[in-house]
């Protein structure tokens, strides 16, 4: 009887990983921003519209910081995704030294990212993604991770 008890205290005593999850927006409002450019004419300024919206683009899963462009590819890559949404599933083996990052990417072809670092023991990644009917701008995504 006390090994049942133990085995059951020990049961509840185990850590549960907590779910990590991001919500993509659908859209980023740009109220302010600050760019350069090296490449910029003399004499000219740059300057980005205020008040406008950038679209959700993709959404993706980096080794390391989005901006070392280190995408990884889904477990399921080639794989038929259903009508009107993407599921894609990336699956975690071995240390990730640089950490494991969730990108939503937005504009015209998705160089606003935003982007969360998930914790080390997370060992597989979920993403969905809601498309038009046409299978071409994504209406909404979201990751979940365990």
């Amino acid at each position: 009887m006390k090994l049942l008890w133990a085995l059951a205290l020990v049961g509840t005593c185990t850590p549960v990983a907590a779910k990590e999850t991001l919500q993509c927006p659908d859209t980023l409002r740009v109220s302010d921003a600050v760019l350069q450019s090296p490449d910029l004419p003399a004499g000219t300024s740059i300057d980005l519209e205020r008040n406008g919206s950038l679209r959700l683009f993709s959404m993706g899963v980096y080794s390391g910081h989005p901006r070392d462009m280190a995408q990884l590819i889904p477990s399921n890559e080639g794989e038929p995704k259903p009508r009107g949404r993407s599921i894609s599933i990336w699956r975690f083996e071995g240390p990730y030294p640089y950490g494991k990052y969730l990108v939503c990417a937005y504009g015209p072809v998705g160089s606003v990212q935003v982007y969360k670092r998930v914790g080390d023991p997370v060992t597989a990644c979920t993403g969905e993604a809601r498309k038009d009917a046409a299978h071409e701008a994504i209406l909404g995504a979201s990751f979940e991770c365990k």
